[in-house]
């Protein structure tokens, strides 16, 4: 009987630490996950911030049609023609 309880101490003791080392593992792994996870939101959150103001610069572009046309037509004319002309 104490051979059989030795070996059986023996054996609970292995798992006992398999399963602290692989509980270890794990908790390493979901603090990882956690760190990636919370990045991603971050990216999202300034792929949104950047969105919006992509969006409000088209609507003021959009909304201002003939300062862009006086640029376009500054940024054609050679550097000696623009400055002749604001003259």
């Amino acid at each position: 009987m104490r051979r059989f309880d030795a070996r059986l101490n023996d054996h609970f003791a292995r798992l006992t630490s398999q399963l602290s080392a692989w509980n270890g593992r794990q908790c390493d792994a979901l603090r990882e996950v956690e760190l990636l996870g919370d990045s991603m939101i971050r990216e999202i959150a300034r792929l949104q911030s950047q969105i919006a103001s992509l969006e409000a610069n088209l609507v003021e572009a959009a909304n201002a049609p003939s300062t862009l046309a006086a640029e376009a037509d500054a940024n054609r004319l050679s550097p000696r023609e623009a400055s002749s002309r604001a003259a």
